[in-house]
C-alpha cells in the first residue's frame, strides 16, 4: 500500500491539472518533516544520507528538501522513457547519466510525477542490493491508477507522494512551459 502524505488531488480542468508554487511549498514541508520524523525514528545522522533525485523532474523537490532539512548530500540520476518528448509517449525507461555513491548506508529518492514506476523500478534496479538502504520514495504526484496498473518491483511502502492526479490527466508544475496562471 501507497504511503500518501496527503489525500488531496491536483484540481483538473480539462484533464490539465497544475501544480503550484504554493502547493510544491506544502509538498517540499511535508516531505521534510516525514524524513526528519524517520531520521529520529532510527537515530541516523544527516552525514550517512544521500538523496537522488530523478532528473529533471525530482530536482526542484529533493533541493527544495534538502534546504529544510539540512541534508546535504545531493545527487542526481537522469533517466528517460523515451526518445521523445511527446508527453503520451511513455516508452520504455533507460538511464542517461548519473551515479549514486553506494557508501551511503541510506539514501531517499525524488521524482516529480510516478504514472506506472517504471523510471523508479530502473534506479531500484541499478542500485541492486543497495536498494534495500532506501527509506523513501518520494514523488509530488501519484497517479491514482498506480496501485492497478504498476510495475514496481519493490516495497510499495516507500512509495510517498504528496498529491493524487486522477488517471489520464496531465500535469503541469510551476516552473516548465506550458503552466499558465
Amino acid at each position: 500500500m501507497v504511503n500518501y502524505l496527503t489525500n488531496e488531488y491536483l484540481p483538473s480542468e480539462n484533464k490539465e491539472a497544475k501544480l503550484t508554487p504554493e502547493k510544491y511549498i506544502n509538498a517540499c514541508n511535508l516531505v521534510a518533516s516525514d524524513i526528519e520524523k524517520i531520521l529520529k525514528e532510527k537515530d541516523i545522522d544527516v552525514e550517512d544520507v544521500l538523496m537522488v533525485g530523478v532528473a529533471r523532474g525530482g530536482l526542484p523537490l529533493m533541493v527544495g528538501v534538502s534546504h529544510r532539512t539540512g541534508i546535504r548530500n545531493c545527487t542526481s540520476v537522469q533517466i528517460k522513457m523515451n526518445k521523445s518528448d511527446n508527453k503520451n509517449d511513455y516508452g520504455k525507461a533507460h538511464i542517461l547519466n548519473g551515479q549514486v555513491d553506494k557508501n551511503k548506508k541510506y539514501y531517499f529518492v525524488f521524482e516529480d510525477i510516478i504514472y506506472k514506476g517504471q523510471s523508479i523500478n530502473l534506479l531500484m534496479d541499478t542500485l541492486g542490493e543497495d536498494a534495500e538502504k532506501v527509506l523513501g520514495i518520494y514523488t509530488l504526484v501519484l497517479d491514482d491508477n498506480f496501485e492497478a496498473t504498476n510495475v514496481f518491483n519493490y516495497d510499495l511502502n516507500l512509495i510517498k507522494p504528496c498529491y493524487k492526479l486522477h488517471q489520464d490527466h496531465w500535469t503541469y508544475f510551476y516552473w516548465e512551459k506550458g503552466y499558465k496562471v
